[in-house]
């Protein structure tokens, strides 16, 4: 996660930087890799954040499986190009003593998981119970997340592996989303690992048995999740991964007839515009799926 917090500045208040550039103003929130400041630079007047490396121990174990330093967990996160729309825009930079952070030029006022679940009431419909956002929200959403998601494939081309409703920040002047969080992304055609990370909810069936690392079919299957969330209220198989001693288990052991049973049904409570979107992207089969966010995104703008 990236930004999630409730705590603000306190007097005693200690930039984690130095710097002459950057005025650090408050701690964002806390993830698996590190911390997040709100923070202004001085010489473009931006407000945005910045993110101090400092993993947690699961996340150490993460780096050390994967052969990476501190400088290998930073570079992932900063993409070699951009800035790209619907991508969080990240650079790297050093503080007055050399110490690496990475800037964040957004400033982001929550996440899609906070609005999803009522934190954001302002952008809520009248029955936040349901969890349930406005029909012309989700529109703008799932647009605006499919076309960050072109834009990862296409532009960074990196397989993204984690998109989920907490890595989707929301930016607070245009409540437009930002895809973020590219440790757990895979270099297209790069790097082979069978590293399973993110929530089991958003996992494609391959990814949950381990019978592939990443390629951009999965993101799609994750991006239907995510719109099917926005639309229904809950996951594909949410139940059933909720309910197992070992979720990602549960989720590796449905077999392609349990799949597409399931799905007719899960798309029946969408409405019909979307079901189209819904039912492929959320294929059992990946050559079933999209072939690209792209020709997600331009059924989504004829729903």
């Amino acid at each position: 996660m990236i930004y999630s917090s409730d705590e603000s500045v306190t007097e005693d208040f200690v930039s984690p930087i130095n710097s002459l550039r950057f005025v650090v103003e408050e701690l964002a929130g806390r993830g698996s890799w590190g911390e997040v400041f709100y923070a202004t630079d001085t010489r473009t007047g931006r407000r945005g954040a910045i993110k101090i490396i400092n993993p947690t121990p699961i996340a150490e174990e993460q780096k050390l499986r994967r052969g990476w330093d501190n400088k290998g967990v930073i570079t992932r996160d900063v993409p070699s190009s951009g800035p790209y729309e619907n991508v969080l825009h990240t650079e790297l930079f050093h503080d007055d003593d050399g110490k690496e952070f990475v800037w964040m030029p957004s400033r982001v006022s929550h996440t899609l998981e906070d609005e999803l679940l009522g934190l954001d009431n302002d952008r809520m419909s009248d029955n936040p119970a349901n969890r349930r956002l406005g029909m012309k929200r989700i529109e703008e959403l799932a647009l605006g997340i499919a076309n960050g998601l072109e834009n990862v494939h296409q532009g960074l081309h990196i397989i993204h592996r984690d998109l989920k409703p907490k890595n989707v920040l929301i930016e607070e002047s245009s409540f437009r989303p930002l895809i973020a969080d590219f440790g757990s992304s895979t270099i297209i055609d790069g790097s082979k690992t069978k590293d399973c990370v993110g929530d089991i909810c958003i996992k494609s069936y391959e990814i949950a048995r381990n019978d592939s690392s990443g390629h951009v079919h999965s993101d799609i299957f994750s991006l239907g999740q995510v719109v099917g969330r926005m639309l229904i209220g809950s996951y594909l198989h949410q139940e059933v991964v909720s309910n197992a001693i070992n979720p990602n288990k549960a989720l590796a052991e449905i077999s392609e007839g349990v799949a597409k049973a399931s799905l007719e049904d899960y798309v029946s409570k969408a409405p019909k515009a979307f079901r189209k979107v819904l039912k492929k992207s959320l294929a059992y089969n990946p050559n079933d799926r999209y072939k690209s966010a792209e020709d997600l995104r331009d059924d989504l703008v004829k729903a």
